[in-house]
């Protein structure tokens, strides 16, 4: 049996087909791991196109434990292929359509979310389609947030007949059971619209239903989504802890403006309120998952992909030089490259000479660190300045020795009691350059090297 690839990407079963893409198991040959591949429709527009590619690299850079990882973006000649990280079970949709959830899976269930939400907020990111389908939920009970709406401004194929889980099949793009009124209304959306579509994923899951399932139509319900007050949460299930239905229901206040709640804000009630509720056997989400799982057992046929995308593929996030680690490139580019390894072998010699005279110095400025709530652990200043010096070092072209006026790298580094902003300055000729990541509190000083790699690597073009 012949089986479709995409780069080098074996595709093995289709996992799910909806409006914004299809999705599908897949195996990485390279590093020998399962993958998701979710094809998009790209574009015609090249301009539009590279805005995907640019909203793929954004999300690339999140790095959260409740948030799908992105590994890479693949052309093809229809398709922008995202390879992300595979999570086997159910997601959150589904799971609902089986089990009535208690309150306090539901409250652990919404302080993953807002943890997630919390980290993509900081890099500046608004999921814009959060919607039970799109949170996923691991054999093991780990909550995942995936599918950003990173396709939602890609045009798609004629929208199949109207229903309530449908793309609305209107100007706006999105699902309209997970839209904000101001998303409803084709209005600029930021975070706030993210914390609306949270309160609607809570209310379904502690309600029962969406609080305007009973529209006729979708134009009736995109009526009562922008203007409709919903039905208080307590009025629809009594046994609704009175502080758990208060929240949900400023969360689902209909002007953006008086909706002044954050993510971190959110995770904070929620965790107050999950000291008050009580917990019965089998709350966890672990327990609720119970071994339900859609893991792919086995290697199945897959749906025939098309032509465009089973042929030449090529990575939009990996460098040229991986992308020659699996591409199929023309006999000249190995000519090409053993010419060049001549000429880097005449000259190693000179390069190493020199080496010494192209570093350049750059002062470091002891990281500045807010406070935190007590408990929390996080590496001494003078750890996290080594750190520093010696991701900087690793490029081989800047080294913290000396210090020269024209280059200063700042670090400012801003906690809470569950997340870590790491913001890095570069100041070159009173010009400065910022690049921030989110890391967890408590994670070892291996983790902010990594963080520390990155953000060097961006800010100085590595």
């Amino acid at each position: 049996m012949g089986q479709d690839t995409i780069g080098p990407y074996r595709v093995q079963s289709l996992v799910k087909q909806g409006g914004e893409g299809s999705v599908y198991a897949g195996y990485d040959r390279r590093l020998k791991r399962q993958v998701a591949l979710k094809l998009i429709a790209a574009p015609r527009d090249r301009e539009q196109r590279e805005q995907v590619v640019a909203e793929a690299r954004a999300l690339a850079r999140l790095n959260h434990r409740s948030i799908v990882q992105i590994f890479d973006v693949v052309e093809t000649k229809s398709h922008l292929v995202l390879v992300m990280e595979y999570v086997p079970g159910l997601d959150l949709q589904v799971l609902c359509e089986q089990v009535a959830l208690q309150q306090a899976t539901v409250i652990q269930l919404g302080i993953n979310l807002c943890s997630a939400l919390a980290a993509a907020q900081r890099a500046g990111v608004v999921h814009r389609d959060l919607k039970p389908a799109n949170v996923l939920i691991a054999s093991s009970g780990q909550v995942k947030l995936g599918d950003f709406g990173i396709a939602l401004g890609v045009p798609q194929a004629a929208p199949k007949a109207a229903s309530n889980e449908d793309t609305l099949p209107v100007s706006v793009p999105g699902t309209l059971l997970a839209m904000s009124p101001e998303h409803a209304a084709g209005a600029e959306l930021d975070a706030r619209t993210d914390v609306f579509a949270l309160g609607l994923i809570l209310y379904r899951c502690l309600a029962g239903e969406h609080p305007f399932a009973t529209a006729a139509n979708d134009l009736v319900l995109l009526q009562q989504v922008q203007h409709t007050p919903h039905t208080p949460l307590q009025e629809r299930n009594t046994a609704i802890a009175p502080e758990l239905s208060e929240l949900v229901d400023l969360m689902l206040t209909k002007d953006p403006r008086q909706r002044t709640l954050g993510a971190l804000e959110v995770r904070q009630a929620l965790i107050k309120i999950k000291r008050t509720v009580p917990v019965y056997q089998g709350a966890a989400l672990s327990a609720v998952m119970g071994g339900r799982s859609r893991e792919i057992m086995q290697i199945d046929s897959p749906s025939r992909l098309p032509a465009s995308v089973t042929g030449a593929a090529r990575s939009r996030l990996l460098s040229r030089a991986e992308w020659g680690r699996w591409g199929r490139p023309h006999p000249s580019r190995y000519i090409a490259g053993a010419m060049a390894a001549s000429v880097l072998a005449g000259s190693g010699l000179l390069y190493y000479q020199e080496v010494a005279k192209t570093v350049q110095p750059v002062e470091l400025r002891p990281p500045l660190i807010a406070a935190m709530s007590e408990g929390e652990s996080l590496p001494s200043t003078d750890e996290l300045h080594r750190l520093l010096g010696q991701a900087l070092a690793a490029t081989g072209q800047f080294s913290a020795a000396g210090a020269t006026p024209e280059e200063r790298l700042h670090t400012r580094i801003r906690c809470n009691t569950y997340l870590c902003e790491l913001r890095m300055i570069r100041e070159t000729h009173g010009q400065q350059r910022e690049d921030y990541s989110v890391l967890l509190t408590g994670v070892p000083p291996r983790a902010w090297r990594s963080s520390m790699d990155r953000a060097i690597g961006r800010l100085y073009g590595n």
